[in-house]
């Protein structure tokens, strides 16, 4: 170094790149060409990640995330996405140069009409996670565009101490269907949790009074019927009208409305089936991997349990032709063996319709499977030459507690005491 310095003086202690390119730079055309994508439709809505991933595939650029935000601040353009702090500061460049007089780009432009400033009221707290998995699971459903021309409901269920996403089913709509399909996911794949926290739906919380009690153990009451299914497994239920209360589960809605593309798929049961291996995708790039995650997900009932457990049941009284009426269909009641049992005209029962949509009828804690009542016969024995195949043996699930009419009926008086116990002391 001393006969560098006597060389060439104070020159010989430069780095030997000083003055040139960093190779890694993006160039200013690149950079252009990255500003100019953004702007395209079906990139507007995207986080920068998102972005990143999509300049990856179809644009083949491979460039870190932190690369592409810096471009696109440098350009003050902003996401739906983007936190406060970062809202802020793009505003803030943008007056500055609207001051100065400077020309906006086109998306400037559009950022400088939308950026608002940061209402500090409705500012809510990040909130710490449970300590365990299994402990809280936040349950929410959206209504959007999912796929297709017409709006479905997304259900979906969240793991607050992980954000591992454990149960997600399309419905049309929001329905005690797609919840109960849901918590099948959660209880078949992972366990019985110890909590689900929720909206304040009547899927979850009953709270409408002024109704009679044969209102109350009919299916207008889908809440009791979610809620009986989780007293049957131990699960507490917690509800909230504040949707920053199940934060994660929101969080994760919007995540999945920039993501779940569903490219060709036009019907319910195929967005389902592609929904299995695109949670598996997403848990395996957002989930929170802990090295031994602790769980206390409980042991679930078999699969056969679970069918009846997660069902809907309805009120329902056999008509003068010794069948029962559901959803305008007519159906036949029969035993184990097959053969049609005639109940008595006026008799009140509950109708079980179970996860897999077979029905059953629960009489006097006497169970019978139903079967739809044709208008017309199925055949006619002087045109036809093939005879219908009977109905052979049938199953029908053993009488536990959870089917019990009784069982039912106890859980429906305790939730009227308790609705009416809350009302007095409001009062």
């Amino acid at each position: 170094m001393k006969r560098e310095y006597i060389t060439n003086g104070k020159k010989a202690f430069r780095h030997g790149n000083r003055g040139n390119k960093n190779s890694r730079k993006v160039s200013s055309a690149t950079e252009r060409r990255i500003v100019n994508w953004f702007g395209q439709t079906g990139y507007q809505d995207m986080s920068v990640t998102h972005f990143t991933e999509h300049l990856r595939s179809d644009k083949q650029l491979d460039l870190s995330v932190e690369t592409v935000r810096k471009i696109l601040l440098a350009h003050n353009i902003i996401t739906n996405h983007s936190q406060r702090k970062t809202v802020r500061a793009v505003k803030k460049n943008l007056e500055t140069k609207f001051d100065s007089g400077v020309i906006f780009t086109p998306l400037e432009a559009a950022t400088f009409q939308t950026v608002k400033e940061i209402d500090y009221s409705n500012a809510h707290p990040s909130c710490e996670r449970v300590k365990y998995m299994g402990e809280l699971i936040q349950m929410d459903a959206s209504k959007e565009n999912w796929f297709g021309a017409y709006k479905s409901t997304l259900h979906v269920a969240i793991d607050d101490a992980t954000s591992t996403i454990v149960g997600a089913w399309f419905q049309p709509e929001e329905t005690l269907r797609g919840y109960l399909y849901v918590f099948e996911q959660v209880l078949g794949q992972f366990g019985v949790p110890g909590k689900i926290l929720t909206d304040n739906r009547t899927v979850f919380n009953y709270n409408r009074t002024h109704v009679t009690r044969k209102d109350r153990v009919s299916e207008d009451a889908p809440l009791t019927q979610f809620g009986f299914a989780a007293e049957s497994l131990g699960v507490e239920i917690q509800t909230t009208s504040v949707p920053q209360a199940k934060g994660r589960v929101e969080r994760v809605i919007q995540t999945l409305q920039g993501r779940l593309a569903l490219a060709g798929i036009d019907n319910l049961d195929d967005a389902n089936e592609f929904l299995t291996k695109f949670i598996k995708q997403f848990n395996k790039r957002f989930a929170i991997n802990f090295s031994k995650p602790t769980t206390i997900f409980g042991k679930a009932p078999a699969k056969p349990e679970r069918n009846l457990i997660l069902a809907e049941r309805s009120t329902r009284v056999v008509d003068g032709g010794n069948v029962v009426r559901y959803n305008g269909r007519s159906y036949a009641t029969y035993n184990e063996d097959g053969e049609r049992v005639l109940v008595q005209g006026g008799t009140r029962g509950v109708v079980i319709k179970a996860l897999d949509n077979n029905l059953y009828f629960n009489v006097n804690d006497t169970m019978y499977r139903l079967f739809v009542l044709s208008r017309n016969a199925e055949y006619s024995p002087e045109y036809d030459y093939q005879r219908p195949r009977k109905i052979g043996v049938v199953y029908i699930p053993p009488l536990s507690h959870t089917y019990r009419q009784e069982s039912y009926n106890r859980y429906l008086r305790q939730k009227e005491r308790a609705i009416k116990s809350s009302t007095s002391r409001k009062r």
